[in-house]
């Protein structure tokens, strides 16, 4: 054979072994054995040594196999990715054609509060539960509000809708200060700030529905410091953090590639990959 060039010949399909083997001067050089390879049963992860990146960043193959631990290069299964101890960056196949998505992301969306209204409280001890207040004494919250005498409290009525109120959304309120000491309602249920955030609410579900929502805050005023002092009018905003589907990818030619870091203080990385009639496969490192 010519330097740099190939040969080829045709020959009848047979499951079975194909092996060549290569001579240089008479004397054998190199062997490549090639089987036929059965249905794919296994996805087999190994971790990619030649491409370690920065740190505690590095590379994962995901092959699919046959029960002979033979590589199936025909498989083109969508594969799911979990992973303990980390987190993945990217996924990949080498597939130039392809339009799956890269990186699998949460969403963040924001819902204003609205008709945001007001009455006056006699006292400046804040109920602990919400009581009936009377629909006609409602007015728009802190219109033409007179600072030099303002109500020993307030209580605030607000709404905002949620199109969805599914289990798995992370819904919080962040309240922007409009009183020194303020009580939080969610639809009647008295809701408390977190420990890391005094001004973040955490909303579970239970108390949430798909449409219309009422907040009503109490709270003690603010008062002017300066004539020229302008006050904070704006009650907060709803933050809602829908999760990412999972992170996956196709096989191109029985292959795929996930960039995987290790969590600062994590013992070890636990990866996880499935697909619908494979055996899974698990990478720990």
């Amino acid at each position: 054979m010519e330097q740099n060039g190939h040969l080829e010949w045709k020959v009848n399909y047979a499951p079975g072994t194909v092996k060549a083997v290569g001579y240089k001067n008479g004397k054998k050089v190199l062997t490549e054995t090639q089987k036929t390879t059965g249905k794919p049963e296994n996805i087999k992860l190994s971790l990619d040594k030649e491409n370690v990146l920065k740190g505690n960043v590095f590379v994962v193959t995901v092959e699919v196999t046959d029960k002979n631990n033979l590589h199936a290069a025909t498989a083109n299964d969508e594969i799911t990715f979990s992973v303990k101890g980390g987190k993945i960056l990217g996924v990949g196949n080498g597939d130039p054609t392809s339009l799956e998505k890269d990186q699998f992301h949460d969403t963040i969306s924001l819902v204003q509060i609205t008709n945001f209204q007001e009455q006056k409280l006699e006292k400046a001890i804040l109920p602990n539960e919400l009581p009936n207040y009377q629909e006609n004494d409602w007015k728009t919250a802190f219109k033409d509000r007179d600072y030099k005498n303002q109500a020993a409290s307030y209580i605030y009525k607000g709404e905002f809708d949620l199109k969805t109120n599914a289990s798995s959304n992370n819904v919080s309120f962040f309240y922007k200060k409009i009183g020194t000491e303020v009580l939080v309602f969610v639809n009647g249920n008295k809701v408390r700030p977190s420990a890391e955030d005094s001004q973040k609410y955490i909303l579970d579900s239970s108390i949430l529905k798909e449409g219309k929502n009422t907040i009503h805050i109490a709270a003690t005023p603010l008062q002017k410091i300066k004539e020229w002092d302008v006050m904070n009018t704006d009650p907060g905003i709803i933050q809602i953090i829908t999760p990412s589907e999972p992170w996956k990818r196709k096989l191109f030619n029985g292959y795929a590639q996930i960039i995987i870091q290790k969590d600062e203080n994590a013992v070890e990385v636990i990866l996880s990959a499935s697909a619908k009639g494979l055996r899974a496969g698990i990478l720990k490192n």
